[in-house]
């Protein structure tokens, strides 16, 4: 992972690599090399980290909307495998899927195939106001320039929650940009300065209700992987 410390730098990568995560090699590299062997682990009643602060949010929603008719919406689904996941923990939710890659909807539909899957943009979400009961921003926004209208859609189609799955948070360090490889595929990927989240969700009208660590580490001012609750206010 290479830092991008110039506007010239950033702009350049992402005229590189801006799309990089529309490559249609992508959804399989991603399934074999890490989510396959992740899966198994949690069907087998192991806790990968990532997976446990997702279920361990969602605790935090009121049990009045876990029913199978609460609808849910994940953007930035990649394979769709957090439906199996929350089936797993024992979540009711009317899943449906959404990402930009053609290539995710053809393997999540390969893996499960009742799902409901859309192709849509994060950026401009192809649902009317408050559609969802609950929507999850998968880890998608941090490889997407207008990272701020990822935060507003997502609250725009939710009645009342938003999740901010497996977020990376600079909390000494303003918001900074990497280029990186993705399993193989070049993109650009953004940490976000803990300050400017906060404001992300108060400008879409949200507030915190709760957040759980993926990971953190605490060299270079400290950064981490974190999932956070949401509630329009």
């Amino acid at each position: 992972m290479i830092e991008l410390k110039t506007p010239q730098e950033i702009e350049d990568a992402w005229k590189e690599a801006g799309n990089g995560w529309m490559d249609p090699e992508l959804p399989r590299k991603q399934y074999h090399m890490v989510v396959r062997n992740e899966l198994e682990t949690y069907r087998r009643g192991g806790s990968p980290a990532v997976f446990d602060a997702f279920t361990k949010t969602l605790l935090h929603i009121p049990e009045i909307l876990d029913r199978p008719q609460t609808r849910l919406l994940d953007v930035g689904a990649s394979g769709g495998y957090y439906r199996e996941i929350m089936r797993i923990a024992g979540f009711q939710y009317d899943y449906v899927a959404c990402d930009w890659n053609p290539s995710f909807k053809k393997l999540a539909l390969e893996l499960y195939p009742d799902m409901k899957y859309d192709i849509g943009d994060a950026r401009s979400l192809a649902y009317g106001n408050e559609s969802f009961d609950i929507v999850v921003s998968g880890a998608c926004m941090l490889h997407i320039r207008e990272y701020t209208k990822v935060v507003t859609e997502a609250a725009r189609v939710s009645k009342r929650f938003v999740v901010f799955n497996r977020t990376p948070i600079l909390f000494n360090s303003s918001t900074r940009y990497f280029m990186k490889e993705a399993y193989g595929t070049p993109c650009v990927e953004i940490h976000f300065s803990e300050r400017e989240f906060m404001m992300l969700l108060t400008f879409a009208g949200l507030v915190l209700r709760h957040f759980e660590t993926v990971f953190m580490n605490d060299e270079h001012g400290g950064y981490a992987h974190i999932t956070y609750l949401a509630e329009k206010i």
